[in-house]
Protein backbone atom coordinates (compact mmCIF):
# COMPACT_ATOMS: atom_id res chain seq x y z
CA UNK A 1 0.00 0.00 0.00
CA UNK A 2 1.11 3.62 -1.05
CA UNK A 3 1.93 5.46 2.32
CA UNK A 4 -0.02 8.76 2.69
CA UNK A 5 2.18 12.12 1.97
CA UNK A 6 2.65 13.90 5.17
CA UNK A 7 0.71 17.12 4.71
CA UNK A 8 2.20 20.63 5.72
CA UNK A 9 0.20 24.07 5.67
CA UNK A 10 1.59 27.13 3.77
CA UNK A 11 4.87 29.02 5.09
CA UNK A 12 6.30 25.35 6.19
CA UNK A 13 8.91 23.65 3.73
CA UNK A 14 9.93 20.50 3.08
CA UNK A 15 12.83 19.04 0.96
CA UNK A 16 12.28 15.30 2.00
CA UNK A 17 10.05 13.62 -1.01
CA UNK A 18 6.01 14.33 -0.57
CA UNK A 19 6.36 17.41 0.96
CA UNK A 20 5.25 20.92 -0.32
CA UNK A 21 6.69 22.11 -3.07
CA UNK A 22 8.74 18.50 -3.60
CA UNK A 23 8.87 17.78 -7.64
CA UNK A 24 6.95 14.51 -7.25
CA UNK A 25 3.98 16.93 -6.66
CA UNK A 26 2.47 14.63 -3.91
CA UNK A 27 1.22 16.61 -1.54
CA UNK A 28 0.37 19.33 -4.46
CA UNK A 29 -2.36 16.31 -5.07
CA UNK A 30 -4.21 16.75 -1.46
CA UNK A 31 -5.75 20.03 -0.19
CA UNK A 32 -5.49 21.44 3.01
CA UNK A 33 -8.46 23.67 4.78
CA UNK A 34 -7.82 27.29 4.34
CA UNK A 35 -9.16 30.92 4.61
CA UNK A 36 -8.64 32.74 1.79
CA UNK A 37 -8.19 36.75 1.61
CA UNK A 38 -7.58 38.63 -1.59
CA UNK A 39 -7.56 42.53 -1.96
CA UNK A 40 -7.09 44.29 -4.92
CA UNK A 41 -6.50 48.28 -5.40
CA UNK A 42 -8.34 49.81 -8.64
CA UNK A 43 -6.81 51.71 -11.19
CA UNK A 44 -3.29 50.74 -9.97
CA UNK A 45 -2.01 49.97 -13.59
CA UNK A 46 -3.09 53.39 -14.64
CA UNK A 47 -0.29 55.45 -12.00
CA UNK A 48 3.11 56.47 -12.86
CA UNK A 49 5.82 53.81 -11.31
CA UNK A 50 6.65 55.68 -8.80
CA UNK A 51 3.24 55.58 -7.21
CA UNK A 52 2.67 52.44 -7.82
CA UNK A 53 5.54 51.67 -5.32
CA UNK A 54 4.23 54.07 -2.68
CA UNK A 55 1.10 52.21 -3.03
CA UNK A 56 2.67 49.03 -2.52
CA UNK A 57 4.63 49.75 0.29
CA UNK A 58 1.62 51.54 2.36
CA UNK A 59 -0.56 48.29 1.44
CA UNK A 60 1.95 46.04 2.76
CA UNK A 61 2.50 48.00 5.77
CA UNK A 62 -1.53 47.90 6.59
CA UNK A 63 -1.34 44.31 6.14
CA UNK A 64 1.58 43.77 7.57
CA UNK A 65 -0.14 45.47 11.10
CA UNK A 66 -3.30 44.10 10.61
CA UNK A 67 -1.42 40.55 10.59
CA UNK A 68 0.17 41.20 14.12
CA UNK A 69 -3.19 42.36 15.21
CA UNK A 70 -4.61 38.93 15.32
CA UNK A 71 -1.20 37.69 16.80
CA UNK A 72 -0.23 35.30 13.64
CA UNK A 73 3.28 35.02 12.25
CA UNK A 74 3.99 32.16 9.33
CA UNK A 75 3.62 29.58 9.02
CA UNK A 76 -0.36 30.46 10.20
CA UNK A 77 -0.21 32.36 7.24
CA UNK A 78 1.05 33.11 3.56
CA UNK A 79 1.30 35.72 1.05
CA UNK A 80 1.14 35.94 -2.46
CA UNK A 81 1.81 39.37 -4.31
CA UNK A 82 -0.28 40.38 -7.14
CA UNK A 83 1.57 43.25 -7.62
CA UNK A 84 -1.91 45.49 -7.49
CA UNK A 85 -2.98 43.31 -4.67
CA UNK A 86 -2.69 40.66 -2.19
CA UNK A 87 -3.67 36.86 -1.83
CA UNK A 88 -3.48 35.59 1.99
CA UNK A 89 -3.81 31.85 2.47
CA UNK A 90 -4.49 31.26 6.50
CA UNK A 91 -3.94 27.80 7.41
CA UNK A 92 -6.82 25.68 9.60
CA UNK A 93 -4.93 26.08 12.37
CA UNK A 94 -6.48 29.99 12.58
CA UNK A 95 -9.69 30.47 13.71
CA UNK A 96 -11.66 32.01 10.96
CA UNK A 97 -13.50 34.34 13.47
CA UNK A 98 -9.97 35.80 13.92
CA UNK A 99 -9.68 36.73 11.16
CA UNK A 100 -13.11 37.76 10.80
CA UNK A 101 -12.70 39.86 13.82
CA UNK A 102 -8.83 41.25 14.44
CA UNK A 103 -7.23 40.82 11.64
CA UNK A 104 -9.60 42.57 9.56
CA UNK A 105 -10.72 45.62 11.81
CA UNK A 106 -7.09 46.31 12.12
CA UNK A 107 -6.64 46.09 8.47
CA UNK A 108 -9.66 48.11 8.05
CA UNK A 109 -8.18 51.15 10.58
CA UNK A 110 -4.70 50.89 8.90
CA UNK A 111 -6.65 52.04 5.55
CA UNK A 112 -8.69 54.71 7.10
CA UNK A 113 -5.94 56.09 7.88
CA UNK A 114 -4.53 57.18 3.79
CA UNK A 115 -3.64 60.76 4.10
CA UNK A 116 -2.39 60.75 0.50
CA UNK A 117 -4.53 63.08 -1.70
CA UNK A 118 -5.52 60.11 -3.99
CA UNK A 119 -6.03 57.23 -1.71
CA UNK A 120 -6.50 54.20 -2.93
CA UNK A 121 -9.85 51.92 -3.92
CA UNK A 122 -9.71 48.76 -3.07
CA UNK A 123 -11.90 45.85 -3.35
CA UNK A 124 -11.73 42.89 -1.07
CA UNK A 125 -13.26 39.10 -1.19
CA UNK A 126 -12.65 36.86 1.38
CA UNK A 127 -14.08 33.06 1.45
CA UNK A 128 -12.84 29.30 2.68
CA UNK A 129 -12.55 26.18 1.37
CA UNK A 130 -9.92 23.52 0.06
CA UNK A 131 -6.24 24.63 -1.05
CA UNK A 132 -3.48 23.01 -3.34
CA UNK A 133 0.16 23.94 -2.86
CA UNK A 134 2.49 22.80 -5.41
CA UNK A 135 6.22 24.41 -6.43
CA UNK A 136 4.26 27.60 -7.84
CA UNK A 137 2.09 28.77 -5.30
CA UNK A 138 -1.88 27.95 -4.34
CA UNK A 139 -4.14 26.46 -6.95
CA UNK A 140 -8.10 24.75 -6.77
CA UNK A 141 -11.22 25.10 -7.49
CA UNK A 142 -11.27 27.96 -4.09
CA UNK A 143 -8.52 29.96 -4.80
CA UNK A 144 -10.19 30.33 -8.49
CA UNK A 145 -13.68 31.18 -6.17
CA UNK A 146 -12.12 34.17 -4.26
CA UNK A 147 -10.78 36.27 -7.61
CA UNK A 148 -14.19 35.32 -9.35
CA UNK A 149 -15.46 37.16 -6.40
CA UNK A 150 -12.62 39.90 -6.83
CA UNK A 151 -13.34 40.50 -10.22
CA UNK A 152 -17.37 40.31 -9.64
CA UNK A 153 -19.30 42.67 -11.66
CA UNK A 154 -21.43 43.29 -8.35
CA UNK A 155 -18.37 44.41 -6.72
CA UNK A 156 -17.01 46.42 -9.19
CA UNK A 157 -20.15 48.38 -9.18
CA UNK A 158 -20.25 48.47 -5.29
CA UNK A 159 -16.66 50.25 -5.45
CA UNK A 160 -17.77 52.94 -7.68
CA UNK A 161 -20.78 53.99 -4.77
CA UNK A 162 -18.54 53.68 -2.07
CA UNK A 163 -18.52 56.50 0.08
CA UNK A 164 -15.27 55.19 1.64
CA UNK A 165 -13.09 54.12 -1.26
CA UNK A 166 -14.00 50.20 -0.32
CA UNK A 167 -16.46 46.89 -0.88
CA UNK A 168 -16.76 43.55 0.58
CA UNK A 169 -17.71 40.70 -0.74
CA UNK A 170 -17.61 37.46 1.34
CA UNK A 171 -18.04 34.21 -0.04
CA UNK A 172 -21.41 32.31 0.96
CA UNK A 173 -19.43 29.40 2.80
CA UNK A 174 -17.21 31.85 4.82
CA UNK A 175 -20.59 34.33 5.87
CA UNK A 176 -22.64 31.01 6.62
CA UNK A 177 -19.56 29.40 8.74
CA UNK A 178 -18.56 32.45 10.71
CA UNK A 179 -20.43 36.07 9.75
CA UNK A 180 -23.66 35.09 10.44
CA UNK A 181 -23.13 34.16 13.70
CA UNK A 182 -21.96 37.62 14.89
CA UNK A 183 -18.47 36.49 16.29
CA UNK A 184 -16.54 39.18 17.63
CA UNK A 185 -15.88 42.04 14.65
CA UNK A 186 -18.67 40.69 12.34
CA UNK A 187 -22.13 41.86 11.93
CA UNK A 188 -24.31 39.39 10.27
CA UNK A 189 -27.20 42.39 9.55
CA UNK A 190 -24.69 44.85 7.43
CA UNK A 191 -24.26 41.79 4.51
CA UNK A 192 -26.40 41.47 1.85
CA UNK A 193 -26.77 37.91 -0.02
CA UNK A 194 -25.70 38.86 -3.94
CA UNK A 195 -25.21 36.56 -6.57
CA UNK A 196 -22.00 36.46 -8.55
CA UNK A 197 -22.21 35.32 -12.09
CA UNK A 198 -19.15 33.29 -12.20
CA UNK A 199 -17.33 31.29 -15.24
CA UNK A 200 -18.81 28.19 -13.29
CA UNK A 201 -22.18 29.45 -13.10
CA UNK A 202 -24.09 31.65 -10.70
CA UNK A 203 -22.95 31.53 -7.35
CA UNK A 204 -24.41 33.26 -3.70
CA UNK A 205 -21.57 35.83 -2.21
CA UNK A 206 -22.36 38.26 0.64
CA UNK A 207 -21.88 42.23 0.19
CA UNK A 208 -20.93 44.76 2.19
CA UNK A 209 -20.43 48.60 1.36
CA UNK A 210 -18.83 50.20 4.40
CA UNK A 211 -21.41 53.44 4.85
CA UNK A 212 -23.69 52.55 2.07
CA UNK A 213 -26.12 49.62 3.91
CA UNK A 214 -28.89 50.96 1.39
CA UNK A 215 -26.96 50.73 -1.63
CA UNK A 216 -25.31 47.46 -1.02
CA UNK A 217 -28.80 46.14 -0.64
CA UNK A 218 -30.22 47.59 -3.71
CA UNK A 219 -27.20 46.10 -6.22
CA UNK A 220 -27.16 42.51 -3.98
CA UNK A 221 -30.99 42.49 -4.77
CA UNK A 222 -30.32 42.89 -8.71
CA UNK A 223 -26.84 41.37 -9.18
CA UNK A 224 -28.27 38.88 -11.32
CA UNK A 225 -30.42 35.26 -11.15
CA UNK A 226 -30.92 33.77 -7.74
CA UNK A 227 -29.71 30.53 -7.25
CA UNK A 228 -32.16 29.54 -4.19
CA UNK A 229 -33.08 31.43 -1.28
CA UNK A 230 -31.13 32.70 1.73
CA UNK A 231 -31.41 33.92 4.71
CA UNK A 232 -31.79 37.38 3.69
CA UNK A 233 -34.43 36.91 1.54
CA UNK A 234 -37.26 39.08 2.81
CA UNK A 235 -35.28 41.15 5.11
CA UNK A 236 -36.10 45.03 4.49
CA UNK A 237 -32.94 46.88 3.17
CA UNK A 238 -31.18 49.64 5.68
CA UNK A 239 -32.55 52.56 6.99
CA UNK A 240 -29.41 54.68 6.08
CA UNK A 241 -25.36 54.56 6.12
CA UNK A 242 -23.58 52.99 8.63
CA UNK A 243 -19.78 51.82 9.03
CA UNK A 244 -17.95 50.85 11.48
CA UNK A 245 -15.09 47.34 11.67
CA UNK A 246 -16.25 45.21 14.87
CA UNK A 247 -17.31 46.59 18.05
CA UNK A 248 -13.63 48.28 18.01
CA UNK A 249 -14.30 51.03 15.26
CA UNK A 250 -17.35 52.88 14.96
CA UNK A 251 -17.78 55.83 12.41
CA UNK A 252 -20.32 57.59 10.37
CA UNK A 253 -23.91 56.52 11.50
CA UNK A 254 -22.53 53.36 13.69
CA UNK A 255 -23.20 49.52 12.03
CA UNK A 256 -20.22 46.88 11.60
CA UNK A 257 -18.06 45.82 8.56
CA UNK A 258 -15.39 43.05 8.26
CA UNK A 259 -13.15 44.04 5.96
CA UNK A 260 -11.82 46.32 3.58
CA UNK A 261 -10.16 50.09 2.61
CA UNK A 262 -12.31 53.04 4.09
CA UNK A 263 -10.71 56.71 3.71
CA UNK A 264 -11.57 60.07 5.59
CA UNK A 265 -13.28 58.15 8.32
CA UNK A 266 -12.95 59.50 11.95
CA UNK A 267 -12.89 56.73 14.03
CA UNK A 268 -13.74 56.49 17.37
CA UNK A 269 -14.33 53.85 20.23
CA UNK A 270 -11.28 51.02 21.65
CA UNK A 271 -8.86 49.76 20.40
CA UNK A 272 -9.34 45.93 18.46
CA UNK A 273 -9.20 43.65 20.78
CA UNK A 274 -7.18 40.10 20.81
CA UNK A 275 -8.01 37.47 19.60
CA UNK A 276 -4.99 38.54 -1.42
CA UNK A 277 -2.70 35.99 -7.21
CA UNK A 278 -3.96 37.72 -10.19
CA UNK A 279 -7.15 36.44 -11.20
CA UNK A 280 -7.33 33.17 -13.11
Amino acid sequence: MREAPDLMPPGRHANRSGGPGSSDGAVAAIPFPALLLAFDVKGFGATRNPEQLSTREFMYGVLNGALRAGRLRPPQFTTEDRGDGVLVVFTAAVPKPVVAGPVLTALLRGFARATAPRAPMVRVAAHAGEVHRDLHGFAGSDVNHVFRLLDAPVLRRALESAPHRTALLVSDPLYLSTVRHEYPGTEPREFHRAVVDTKEGPAPAWLHIPGAGHVAHRLATTSGPDPGPGPDAGRPAPAGPSIGAGRDITASNGGIIAAGDVSGIPLTGHPAGPATRRRP
